[in-house]
C-alpha cells in the first residue's frame, strides 16, 4: 500500500491524496484480474475496465505535452499562502467530470476507446503510471511554490480555452474517480 507524501499546500495535498487512494484501489481491485474480466463489456455500449482506463490515458495524452511544455517555462511563485480560486471554465469542465453526479455524457470521438478490441493486462501499469506522472507535478508544484492560480493551460477542446493549472489538477482527479467508480460497477455486474 502506498503512502502519500506530505506536502505543504492542503488544496495540493488533498490532490494527490486522492490520486494515491487510486493508485492503491487500483491494485486492491484489479491486480490479480483475469484478462477475459479486464474486456468484459456488461453490454454493447458500456464501457469495460480496460477501455475505462484506456479512456483516461487518451486523455492525458492530450493534456501531459501541455504539462511538459508548462513546467519547462520559469512559473510565477506564490507570495505566501494560496487559496485555489477555480476559473469559470475550470467549473464548467468539473460539472462534466464530477464523479457524485453521474450523468452519461459521450467522450468526444478522439477520447473514445478502441472499441472490440481486447486490451492486455499491461494497460494497468500504464494506468498506474499515468497517475504518477499526474502526481508528480502536484508535487513539484507544491515543492516549487508554484501559484497555480496564475499558471494556465489550455484544454483538450481548443488552444482558447485555458484553465488554471489549479482547475487541471482538480478535473484530472475527479475525471480519473468519476472512471474508477465506473469501473468498479463493471466489476460488481460481472458478479451478479
Amino acid at each position: 500500500m502506498i503512502a502519500p507524501p506530505t506536502l505543504k499546500h492542503p488544496y495540493l495535498q488533498t490532490r494527490v491524496n486522492e490520486l494515491v487512494a487510486l493508485q492503491n484501489a487500483v491494485d486492491a481491485h484489479f491486480k490479480d484480474i483475469e484478462l477475459n474480466k479486464f474486456n468484459f463489456k456488461p453490454a454493447p455500449k458500456v464501457w469495460s475496465i480496460a477501455e475505462c482506463m484506456q479512456h483516461l490515458l487518451l486523455v492525458y495524452s492530450k493534456y501531459q505535452p501541455y504539462l511538459q511544455t508548462t513546467f519547462e517555462q520559469t512559473l510565477p511563485t506564490a507570495e505566501g499562502e494560496i487559496v485555489y480560486q477555480p476559473t469559470w471554465i475550470g467549473k464548467q469542465f468539473m460539472k462534466f467530470v464530477n464523479p457524485d453526479k453521474m450523468r452519461k455524457i459521450p467522450a468526444p470521438p478522439m477520447f473514445q476507446p478502441t472499441r472490440g478490441s481486447s486490451h492486455n493486462l499491461a494497460l494497468i501499469d500504464r494506468f498506474k503510471m499515468y497517475l504518477e506522472d499526474v502526481q508528480s507535478y502536484i508535487e513539484r508544484t507544491d515543492a516549487e511554490n508554484i501559484d497555480f492560480n496564475k499558471v494556465k493551460i489550455r484544454t483538450s477542446l481548443s488552444a482558447w480555452f485555458k484553465f488554471s493549472l489549479g482547475d487541471y489538477f482538480q478535473v484530472e482527479t475527479m475525471h480519473s474517480r468519476r472512471h474508477f467508480a465506473q469501473m468498479l460497477r463493471v466489476q460488481e455486474q460481472m458478479k451478479a
